[in-house]
């Protein structure tokens, strides 16, 4: 009776998705069978066709066609490869790293996981999206039980940093990501690409440049920036020919204060 009360009370949110399980399968709660059976009555009792997902990636690879996107819960450090991996399993399907570990800190400690620093857990977010798989952001003030409604009211130092995910919105604006397809061959580094005018390069701290093999850029006049995931801003407009050769190396901006940077490779003609 209360599962069909608040799918009734709540169904025609249009912000709502349904999550059946969350953890429950890890804490031995329910199996797989009740699970799909939750599933089955929701879908006969919903009817505004809100999304659905099991916050359970067991259940998800397993009964894939019960979901309407894939959700995965993963901390490990390597989070691009383990991303793309599924992606590949599941390449008709959304996929979402519903948690990766990171909870980026604030006044209280509410839930630290394994990774707090902003940086951290934007950088985390950017590898995510380029294995072609959509992420999480949390701030632990926004998360649990301790919520706190006007952050902006908090020093700055305390603040969360929602602008890095409006920036990272705002490239994914400027370059839909639904057109985009993770691709690691081209470089030394993961890229999404729609393979016709435009390659987008993940530049991760410390690599001092991206180099590759630009094979589908052969004859083609290209323009380079960069985006700075902290300020939101492009840098530099460089134009180059790939008519002599296809082997290239580009530095890195020097204007770009992140430590981590997207490189964008776009095709003029």
């Amino acid at each position: 009776m209360y599962f069909d009360y608040v799918v009734k009370r709540y169904q025609a949110f249009p912000n709502l998705i349904w999550d059946i399980s969350k953890e429950a399968l890890a804490y031995g709660r329910e199996d797989m069978t009740y699970i799909s059976e939750r599933i089955n009555r929701l879908r006969k009792l919903a009817g505004h066709s809100r999304l659905l997902t099991v916050h359970d990636y067991t259940y998800c690879n397993a009964f894939p066609g019960k979901v309407d996107f894939i959700s995965i819960q993963n901390w490990r450090p390597n989070i691009y490869d383990i991303m793309l991996n599924v992606k590949h399993k599941h390449p008709d399907k959304p996929i979402f790293n519903i948690e990766h570990g990171g909870y980026e800190k604030s006044i209280h400690q509410i839930f630290r996981g394994a990774y707090d620093d902003a940086v951290a857990c934007l950088d985390r977010n950017y590898q995510c999206a380029f294995a072609g798989s959509y992420s999480t952001y949390y701030w632990q003030n926004t998360s649990w039980y301790e919520v706190i409604y006007e952050p902006q009211e908090l020093p700055k130092e305390n603040q969360p940093k929602m602008a890095y995910y409006k920036n990272m919105a705002g490239l994914f604006t400027a370059f839909d990501f639904n057109l985009l397809v993770p691709d690691i061959s081209i470089s030394n580094t993961a890229c999404l690409t729609d393979h016709e005018r435009v390659y987008l390069f993940y530049i991760p701290r410390d690599m001092i440049a991206l180099q590759g093999d630009f094979g589908e850029l052969k004859d083609k006049n290209v323009k380079i920036k960069w985006f700075d995931p902290f300020t939101g801003q492009f840098h530099g407009n460089e134009v180059l020919s790939f008519d002599d050769g296809t082997w290239k190396t580009f530095s890195i901006d020097p204007d770009i204060s992140s430590p981590f940077c997207i490189a964008v490779l776009e095709i003029i003609n």
